[in-house]
């Protein structure tokens, strides 16, 4: 077809040359095709060399008035998406939804959403000071465009995706936008934002020495609190599970980071045997310590064993006869409970330490408390314990 098109240029050329007078020899019009030929190669290679490129046009309408813009992919795996405006925000939404639903293509939206331009800014971050715009003027329309966006860019169950989403930057921009669910009223949209902001308070009982572990904490509840409340409705299982895991390996993180911190398992227990009896500072101290071997079962068992056994030889059980004692019943609640953990972990270090406890303080505190103690939550609590030494 090339050679066809060349000789057919050529015809017309040497037509013209007729009408000048000018008519070339066969060995000029061969070489003339050849050239032809030669530069058409050329032109062919150069664009297989830039990449092809697919530019589709989304048409949208945004308040009555048609918007068209191209987004444009590569074969270089590079999605470009609308510039971050607020007239392109019906193209943006579009590109987000049609990438999000090909696996091929889920990457290169990661890619392109996160990748810093010339500002040192990424896409996301430029796509939620837009958002800021928007609610600024409280536009209802544009808000819950927003919402589609950014439920779409979580159920996309992108773990680096996610894991921006979720941190302190991004966080409380993306709540937002995540309270202009379009099915609800917007007289009974819940305010996410604010309960985390102003009424959810992050109570330090002991310091952190190490700000990327307390920044895991929060990203930590802040995962939960998305999964479980705020998109509980429609959240779909790849993306639980991919929640799941990133709160999981924060809180391995979390907890490895106490098993290296020899000055923070030495306050807690120093400042667990100072505290007064029936004081909440106890209270604070033994909630902590709960959580702390909640928090352990994710440890590898070789870890486990050893981060308990440093717990028990810096006076865990100790601290807990004391504990027992308490007038509060939420304090002797949570030492039972903390026993009962120990247990499911390795029971023979209680069981060791009952034996070797000279005269067996603790054993006969449990026992006094299991016929004496009015609380029928701890009287359970104890039994349970019974049964696991025994």
């Amino acid at each position: 077809l090339a050679t066809v098109a060349a000789a057919t240029a050529m015809g017309q050329e040497i037509q013209s040359s007729q009408a000048a007078h000018e008519v070339p020899s066969p060995y000029q019009i061969q070489q003339q095709i050849q050239q032809h030929l030669q530069q058409e190669q050329a032109h062919h290679e150069a664009q297989q060399q830039r990449g092809f490129k697919l530019t589709y046009m989304e048409e949208s309408l945004s308040r009555g008035s048609g918007i068209a813009s191209p987004v444009t992919t590569t074969s270089e795996c590079e999605l470009e998406l609308p510039l971050p405006t607020l007239s392109n925000l019906p193209l943006i939404m579009a590109a987000i939804q049609e990438a999000s639903q090909d696996n091929t293509r889920k990457s290169e939206l990661t890619t392109a959403m996160l990748k810093p331009g010339n500002d040192k800014k990424d896409y996301l971050t430029r796509l939620l000071d837009v958002y800021n715009t928007i609610e600024d003027t409280d536009d209802d329309d544009h808000l819950k465009m927003f919402f589609v966006i950014m439920k779409t860019l979580i159920l996309m169950n992108d773990s680096t995706m996610l894991d921006s989403i979720c941190s302190e930057q991004h966080i409380l921009q993306a709540i937002g936008a995540l309270e202009n669910d379009p099915d609800a009223p917007k007289q009974t949209r819940f305010k996410h934002r604010d309960w985390i902001s102003t009424r959810c308070r992050f109570k330090e009982i002991i310091p952190f020495n190490d700000p990327e572990i307390v920044s895991k904490i929060h990203q930590t509840f802040r995962m939960q609190d998305i999964k479980d409340v705020v998109l509980g409705r429609v959240i779909d299982d790849g993306t639980v599970a991919t929640m799941r895991s990133l709160i999981f390996f924060n809180q391995v993180d979390i907890v490895g980071h106490i098993q290296n911190d020899d000055d923070f398992q030495t306050d807690i227990f120093s400042q667990l045997r100072e505290s007064l009896p029936g004081s909440q500072r106890r209270k604070d101290l033994l909630m902590l310590l709960q959580e702390i071997l909640s928090l352990s079962k994710n440890l590898q068992p070789s870890n486990k064993i050893s981060f308990l056994r440093e717990l028990k030889s810096r006076g865990l059980f100790d601290s807990l006869h004391q504990t027992l004692t308490d007038s509060q019943v939420p304090t002797r609640l949570a030492t039972a409970e903390i026993m009962g953990l120990t247990l499911v972990h390795d029971p023979s270090l209680l069981r060791s330490f009952l034996v070797s406890q000279q005269p067996s303080l603790l054993m006969d505190e449990l026992i006094n408390r299991f016929f004496q103690d009015n609380d029928s939550g701890l009287m359970v609590l104890i039994s349970d314990i019974f049964k696991a030494l025994f």
